[in-house]
């Protein structure tokens, strides 16, 4: 939540936010008073629509690859669904409780490690030809790539490294559960090769 520390989108989004609170808090003469909730979604994956590429197609797209991701590095994401983004906007425009709230949202509330990720899809998947790596990185290795690799090294802090969230709000006031992130990564996976994305 700190813009001097955060990366230059991350920043935006922090920047953006305190931004609309202002807005929402201000009253004009001719305008009655900005009603606010604000959704804060963690990495957000799904089925796709279309073929436009974005970071969470490229981030499935690199779980299948043998060439980009030939072993598995210890880093671990927080993931949510892109329906479920989508319903919980309808739901808290709609909703007099979600007036002046925040809402983060995020399937589940320890990080995933991308182990678990692609241990989950190789079984679907692997028969299929698809190559998804179940092996691990070594720490040595990630280290000395940390020193080529500029993704490697803006990532490498972040190695083994769980975090927790409490994305619970969402389901107390807005009625919404969650889809297990295995079957979000499952259907946008059908959904990537349906559009000739993998």
């Amino acid at each position: 939540s700190d813009p001097a520390v955060a990366t230059p989108y991350h920043r935006s989004k922090i920047l953006a936010e305190r931004a609309a609170w202002r807005v929402a808090k201000e009253t004009y003469e001719d305008y009655p008073a900005v009603e606010l909730s604000v959704l804060n979604p963690v990495l957000v994956m799904g089925p796709v629509l279309g073929e436009q590429k974005g970071t969470s197609v490229e981030f499935l797209q690199m779980l299948f690859s043998p060439e980009r991701l030939p072993l598995v590095p210890d880093l671990r994401y927080h993931l949510v669904d892109v329906r479920d983004v989508a319903a919980a906007h309808v739901i808290a425009m709609t909703k007099a409780e979600a007036k002046d709230q925040r809402f983060l949202m995020s399937a589940t509330p320890m990080s995933v490690p991308m182990m678990n990720m692609t241990a989950a899809l190789q079984p679907i998947f692997g028969p299929f030809g698809y190559q998804i790596s179940t092996s691990p990185t070594p720490y040595a290795l990630f280290y000395v790539f940390s020193f080529f690799n500029q993704e490697v090294k803006e990532s490498f802090p972040r190695w083994g490294r769980f975090s927790q969230l409490d994305a619970t709000k969402v389901s107390r006031v807005l009625d919404l559960q969650y889809r297990p992130w295995e079957q979000t990564l499952s259907e946008m996976a059908h959904s990537l090769i349906e559009s000739e994305l993998l």
